[in-house]
């Protein structure tokens, strides 16, 4: 049981890495911010510059790099300026913060913006050990919807995911050809175009957009749990994406 730790641990973390990309992603997105205004509102936040930049809010959406304390303590810090704008009142967030002018913060976008609530209980912000909790895996914040995350890098996923059927092919016994054969054979899809993409992907001729892989989770899952003969509901989507974001690339 102590052996199995370390990988819960890194899969906890690694999700929490996917969780603060698409709270970051999410906030933007219902705020119609670009990364510059967010950059400049985290700043006023700060009372600082430089910390949280567009690059760096860019790279951590694309999942290229988790947030860093100083990220999270940006984000916390734009998240508080827009609460205190929007509940406390213009005047009393510019008397507490300073003049957003000075850090390139246009009124129209702090307008605009969202806070980040908690989710049980909507009249509180979310504050820096709740970011810290969402970037460890430990918060996931409900109204981001259901929909399991996958990580940033897709074609990073995509790689695992061939290296994943491949491995069940192997420990299947079979010769890579029937492993393809049994693996669309147990696919729960007849569409034949949604049979021919899960065949270039078996073998590695295609690459499936984010969307896509999030998409075929369900159907690649039971496809996998038939061929390594698995009670039905001992594995599935969960179990899938879990196994991708522990599987170190051969």
């Amino acid at each position: 049981m102590a052996a199995a730790q370390p990988e819960t641990l890194t899969q906890q973390l690694q999700q929490g890495e996917h969780w603060i990309a698409q709270t970051l992603s999410y906030w933007l997105r219902r705020s119609t911010l670009t990364t510059r205004q967010m950059e400049a509102i985290a700043s006023w936040g700060m009372g600082r510059s430089g910390q949280f930049t567009h690059s760096v809010i860019n790279r951590i959406i694309n999942g290229k790099c988790g947030a860093s304390l100083m990220s999270l303590v940006a984000m916390s810090s734009a998240n508080y300026a827009i609460w205190s704008w929007h509940t406390e009142g213009h005047d009393v967030a510019i008397q507490e913060l300073g003049p957003f002018s000075k850090w390139k913060v246009q009124a129209k976008a702090l307008e605009n913006a969202i806070w980040l609530s908690d989710p049980k209980d909507d009249k509180l912000y979310l504050n820096l050990h709740d970011f810290v909790d969402i970037a460890v895996g430990r918060l996931k914040l409900t109204y981001l919807g259901n929909r399991l995350l996958l990580p940033g890098d897709y074609r990073l996923t995509n790689e695992r995911l061939r290296q994943l059927l491949d491995n069940a092919i192997v420990a299947a016994g079979l010769t890579p050809m029937a492993g393809v054969r049994q693996l669309l054979a147990a696919y729960p899809a007849s569409d034949p175009a949604r049979l021919e993409r899960f065949r270039g992907v078996i073998l590695g001729e295609l690459q499936l957009t984010r969307d896509e892989l999030q998409d075929e989770l369900t159907a690649i899952g039971e496809a996998v749990r038939v061929m390594r003969q698995l009670p039905l509901g001992q594995y599935g989507a969960a179990q899938l994406l879990a196994e991708l974001l522990a599987m170190p690339l051969e």
